[in-house]
């Protein structure tokens, strides 16, 4: 019996046969014309040659997947919304992954299962949903934290009232309204309040006094608005209105050691040289045209007693020099 001898397969049927055998995910007929190009271009002939042509196209995307590929690829990856195995090296790292293991590329369930794999060993960056998912996550573990921080295992927590002038307990359900953000400041002043719980009375006098010191308000000589105690001038003088120490210690605590504002040389004796300081003495009441300085606590109340229309004027002048003068709070 006769028989024909074996045909040498052209280039087209061999390019043909390696996509079907060897590079199934490229079994696309649309990628033949493109790969027989190339091959001519370098002439290869070795099937090594031939594989390496097919991988080099479609590392550069030159090349689209097999149908069936591509299709198994799309809802693989829905099965995992929280990840992104949208880039050509993340689907790469799966065909090459289920190759490897001998899946069938074109099996959703064998694609899928692959990624779940490489999710628990490998860094896959998250897709917007994930990110969205892990955000949200985030915020409600910070919540939980932060509940838990201000209730304890009470259904109450403490807050200080302004109206009540004491502690007053508030009740956890009204949380439930409050943005992390304002969960935030709660828990911040819960925690301080309770630190200050348990102090000792000299503790919490000293804080009550660094509080003050912080939020003093004073103005300056030039009208300028001066807040905290560290922040005063240290220089005085009976001419301006500059805020005046309250002790010979400038670190002093305003609260702690109050002194006489009038062992102070800012005091001294007004000169009355020229016209200038004859004219100064004359326009400030608080000035005793006797002695030449600033009215003692004793001129101030004979002044009340002997000529109350003068008195009446000191108060409606400068009420806190008058104060100061008296000695009052």
């Amino acid at each position: 019996m006769y028989k024909p001898r074996n045909r040498e397969l052209t280039l087209e049927e061999k390019i043909r046969q390696l996509l079907e055998g060897w590079r199934p995910r490229f079994n696309s007929p649309a990628n033949d014309s493109v790969v027989v190009s190339a091959v001519k271009a370098e002439n290869a002939e070795s099937r090594e040659d031939i594989l390496r042509i097919i991988d080099r196209l479609g590392d550069e995307r030159n090349i689209i997947y097999a149908p069936a590929v591509s299709a198994a690829l799309r809802v693989a990856k829905a099965r995992h919304p929280r990840y992104n195995f949208d880039s050509y090296g993340a689907e790469k790292r799966v065909l090459d992954k289920a190759e490897e293991w001998k899946f069938d590329l074109t099996s959703v369930v064998d694609l899928s299962d692959t990624m779940e794999w490489i999710i628990g060993i490998e860094h896959v960056p998250l897709s917007a949903f994930g990110k969205q998912s892990q955000q949200q996550q985030a915020a409600a573990e910070q919540r939980q934290r932060l509940l838990a921080s201000i209730k304890g295992d009470k259904s109450t927590y403490p807050a200080w009232s302004g109206r009540h002038g004491k502690i007053i307990d508030i009740d956890a359900a009204s949380l439930d309204s409050k943005t992390n953000e304002e969960l935030a400041q709660i828990e911040h002043e819960v925690s301080n309040l309770r630190r200050q719980m348990g102090m000792s009375r000299e503790q919490q006098k000293e804080t009550l006094h660094q509080f003050a010191n912080r939020n003093r308000v004073g103005y300056d000589d030039r009208g300028n608005k001066i807040v905290g105690f560290e922040n005063r001038p240290q220089v005085d003088s009976l001419g301006g209105a500059a805020a005046k120490p309250y002790s010979d210690n400038p670190t002093a605590s305003p609260i702690a050691a109050r002194v006489d504002i009038r062992s102070y040389q800012a005091n001294a004796k007004v000169d009355y040289n020229g016209p200038h300081g004859a004219n100064q003495a004359a326009n400030d009441p608080f000035i005793s045209p006797a002695t030449g300085v600033e009215l003692t606590k004793k001129e101030a109340y004979q002044l009340a007693k002997n000529d109350l229309p003068l008195f009446r004027k000191l108060t409606k002048k400068d009420p806190n020099r008058l104060n100061r003068i008296l000695g009052v709070n």
